[in-house]
């Protein structure tokens, strides 16, 4: 699928969690708990994206409120992904939604997640989906000033198109 505007690519659109490339970035949006086999697809997206522009991509995310922490098993998927891609995908930005505590708890799910397997990305956990686009812009030296805002409305396209029940 994809769309014609932005040139959002979809490339997964399910009730758990959705997928888009746009511009040299991989966006995401969980809104279920990620499990094993998402997160081995979510790695692949994100292994096929560095491939094609090693150094020159990021990826962008948001945790939605009712998205789970994932199991251990799916923790170590999701670090393993990280260093076998290293710095071809040097950037991460992650917004995580809801309240102070929840934010807490998910970021330190995210500290765990990156100490069982040394990565090298750079990544950035904000509560501000704006924010979060201008700096991985901003680190890939992207100088299109529009391009934070087309990314913030790629992932509410994905966010609109995800089936709801």
């Amino acid at each position: 699928m994809t769309s014609s505007e932005d040139a959002l690519k979809i490339l997964k659109l399910d009730r758990e969690y959705a997928f888009g490339e746009q511009e040299g970035f991989l966006l995401g949006v969980w809104r279920g708990q990620p499990t094993e086999a998402s997160f081995q697809e979510r790695g692949r997206y994100m292994v096929d994206l560095a491939a094609r522009h090693p150094g020159r991509c990021g990826y962008l995310e948001v945790i939605e409120t009712t998205s789970k922490p994932p199991s251990p098993a799916a923790r170590k998927v999701a670090a393993d992904v990280l260093k076998e891609i290293g710095k071809s995908l040097p950037y991460i930005g992650m917004v995580i939604e809801g309240n102070e505590l929840r934010a807490t708890l998910v970021r330190a799910v995210i500290a765990g997640m990156t100490l069982l397997v040394r990565s090298d990305q750079s990544m950035r956990v904000d509560k501000d989906l704006s924010k979060s686009a201008l700096w991985v812009c901003t680190k890939l030296q992207q100088s299109d000033t529009a391009l934070p805002p087309r990314l913030v409305a790629g992932i509410e396209r994905l966010r609109s198109g995800m089936p709801r029940g």
